[in-house]
C-alpha cells in the first residue's frame, strides 16, 4: 500500500508542478492555439519577456518548494488572484474544503493554496495511519470526506532541473497583461500574467496540448 500511495503522491507532484488546476485538453495529441504559429523556441527575448520567463520558472520552483514543505505562503511571490481570472466553478468545492468557504476575490493563487492545504491533510492522514494512530476504517472515513491520502514528496527539484522542463515559444504583452505559450514537461501551457507595482505575477495557467 505504501508503494501505491507513494506513486499517487508522485502523481500529485506532477499535478502540482505541471497541472495544478490546468485545463488540459482531454486526449489532446497536438497543441491548439487561438492563433496558429510554429512551435519554435524564442531565443532572443526582450527584457520584459525575460522577466516574464523568469517569473514562470520561479513560480514552478516555488510550487516544488511548497509541495515539499507545505509552506504555501511563498506562492505569493509569483502568483496572484486577479478579477480577470476568477476561480472557476469546478474548483469551488476544493477551496471550500480548505478554507471553509470561497474567499471573496478567489482566483488562481487561492486555488493553489487550497490544493496544498488539502494535500497536507492527505499526507498527515497517511502518516497517521502508518503510525497506527488511526485505523483503516478511520482512514476510509477521511477519504469519504474528501481527504485523499498521499505520500509526501521525496525530494525538492533544484533550479537546473526545473529549468529543464521549459521552452518558451510566444509572448504577447499589452499594458499590464501578458500571455506566454511555453512547454512545461510534456505539456504545452498558456500562462497569463498581470503586472503589479512593476512586477509580473502569474494569474492563470491553461494546458493547451501535448509537447511535440
Amino acid at each position: 500500500m505504501r508503494r501505491l500511495l507513494l506513486v499517487l503522491g508522485l502523481l500529485l507532484v506532477v499535478a502540482a508542478l505541471l497541472a495544478l488546476g490546468f485545463r488540459f485538453a482531454n486526449g489532446a495529441s497536438r497543441p491548439e492555439y487561438s492563433e496558429p504559429f510554429p512551435l519554435e523556441e524564442k531565443v532572443e527575448l526582450t527584457p520584459e519577456e525575460m522577466e516574464i520567463k523568469e517569473t514562470i520558472i520561479e513560480g514552478f520552483r516555488l510550487l516544488g518548494y511548497a509541495d515539499s514543505t507545505f509552506d504555501y505562503s511563498v506562492l505569493e511571490k509569483a502568483f496572484v488572484d486577479d478579477p480577470r481570472f476568477p476561480l472557476e466553478d469546478p474548483f469551488h468545492e476544493e477551496v471550500k474544503r480548505a478554507f471553509g468557504k470561497v474567499p471573496k476575490g478567489a482566483g488562481w493563487l487561492t486555488s493553489l493554496k487550497a490544493r496544498y492545504i488539502n494535500y497536507k491533510g492527505g499526507v498527515e492522514a497517511l502518516e497517521a495511519y502508518e503510525r497506527g494512530k488511526i485505523s483503516q476504517k478511520e482512514l476510509r472515513e477521511l477519504v469519504a470526506k474528501g481527504i485523499e491520502p498521499y505520500a509526501k514528496r521525496p525530494y525538492l527539484p533544484d533550479d537546473e532541473e526545473v529549468r529543464s522542463w521549459f521552452n518558451f515559444y510566444d509572448f504577447k504583452i499589452e499594458d499590464d497583461l501578458a500571455e506566454c505559450v511555453h512547454r512545461c514537461g510534456e505539456r504545452i501551457v498558456r500562462t497569463y500574467l498581470v503586472k503589479r507595482d512593476g512586477k509580473w505575477f502569474i494569474a492563470y495557467m491553461k494546458g493547451i496540448g501535448i509537447a511535440p
